[in-house]
């Protein structure tokens, strides 16, 4: 095939040459789905090169960066810091209810 630099001559052989192409985690989140507001968005690549003589490096390189609005429901807002917050919210209400208790006892006395 010819070289497209010189049309006559074939191309000469790649300096670099791919030894194996892998997807690694290709959907790395990273922060928490439930996060609302203005967000980073970012694509990041990741190059693992081997190194003769067994070693590996590893580059992150980063091709894209936006800031997004995340919208939330409210309602799943909601539910997510009850579910994340129940035992404070049950703690707090054992503890008023024992010291009504205390109260309306010492009171009759």
């Amino acid at each position: 095939m010819a070289c497209p630099d010189c049309a006559t001559a074939p191309c000469p052989e790649p300096a670099i040459r791919p030894v194996a192409y892998a997807l690694e985690d290709p959907v790395d989140v990273g922060r928490d789905a439930g996060q609302v507001g203005t967000q980073p968005l970012l694509l990041m690549l990741t190059i693992k090169v081997r190194i003769p003589g067994g070693g590996e490096e590893r580059k992150e390189l980063l091709i894209f960066s936006k800031p997004a609005q995340v919208a939330g429901s409210p309602v799943y807002v909601t539910v997510r810091f009850m579910r994340c917050t129940w035992p404070w919210f049950a703690g707090g209400f054992f503890t008023l209810g024992i010291a009504v208790w205390f109260l309306r006892k010492t009171a009759r006395r």
